[in-house]
């Protein structure tokens, strides 16, 4: 059986090794795919927000601000990889993980870049 899913298996981010120790040492359990991408949301946020803050002369700034900044920014060092946004928010490039399932261990079989569509 195969199936597709957005969440990374760990294990398959050579960046991510360090996070999945610390994550394992904190909470007790292995991290899962998603994880990753919450720590790599969280780190897209802040850099986001401090690249708003800082056009807005180190003032607080608007919603709009950071949402426009997150749109404009590439984001390198994360453990996905590098990320930038279109227009709608959407990524620009992101991977599919084609999963296979033998009996109750899931295995990654493959890996598919896409695109988002044209706006």
């Amino acid at each position: 059986v195969y199936y597709t899913t957005t969440a990374a298996p760990v294990e398959s981010l050579p960046s991510a090794g360090a996070f999945a120790a610390t994550y394992r040492k904190t909470f007790g359990m292995a991290p899962q795919g998603f994880a990753v991408f919450g720590y790599d949301a969280a780190r897209v946020a802040l850099r986001a927000v401090l690249a708003a803050a800082k056009a807005a002369q180190n003032g607080v700034p608007s919603r709009e601000q950071v949402q426009s900044a997150v749109r404009q920014g590439t984001y390198s060092g994360l453990l996905t990889g590098t990320v930038a946004f279109n227009s709608v928010g959407d990524r620009r490039e992101a991977n599919l993980y084609v999963m296979k399932l033998s009996g109750t261990k899931a295995t990654l079989s493959t890996t598919v870049k896409v695109k988002a569509p044209a706006r």
